[in-house]
């Protein structure tokens, strides 16, 4: 599911020679709340959680992903002074782009409500800046609500 931000390592053991132990599952509490079911350590990725409504439709021979409604901060830019980067649209085009190829393309048609981690990510390395990005469906179902 998500790369290690839905895990609490209060059940490993390291030491110089080995690891011990594996990474807990923390229970999902949503809008982007985990808890340990062990040590109950809270993690807030609240920030980086969104809650949309996605409309799937085909488009010729592919599925093509909507975004039809969601939570007032998908309508925001990521920054004040980048004013092209919307949220929702950098939503839409990276799943369209391929960001959830396996979901996009084994998924029915339809409007699903959707808890949506994405989060843009850069690193500097020797050959400069590299962006990348985190993104992975937490929570879904279908909606009532149509689009």
């Amino acid at each position: 599911m998500l790369h290690d931000i839905d895990e609490c390592e209060c059940t490993v053991e390291y030491s110089a020679d080995e690891i011990k132990g594996k990474a807990t599952k923390m229970d999902y509490k949503g809008n982007g709340v985990y808890v340990c079911p062990k040590c109950h350590t809270t993690v807030d990725h609240s920030e980086y959680t969104f809650k949309i409504r996605v409309k799937l439709v085909m488009n010729g021979s592919y599925k093509e992903a909507m975004i039809v409604g969601g939570d007032e901060r998908i309508n925001h830019h990521w920054y004040d002074d980048v004013k092209y980067m919307i949220i929702k649209e950098c939503i839409e085009d990276d799943i369209n782009e391929g960001e959830l190829e396996d979901w996009l393309t084994n998924h029915k048609a339809g409007v699903f409500d959707i808890e949506l981690y994405y989060e843009p990510t850069t690193s500097v390395s020797e050959d400069g800046t590299e962006y990348g990005l985190e993104c992975a469906i937490i929570n879904e179902r279908e909606s009532l609500g149509g689009a």
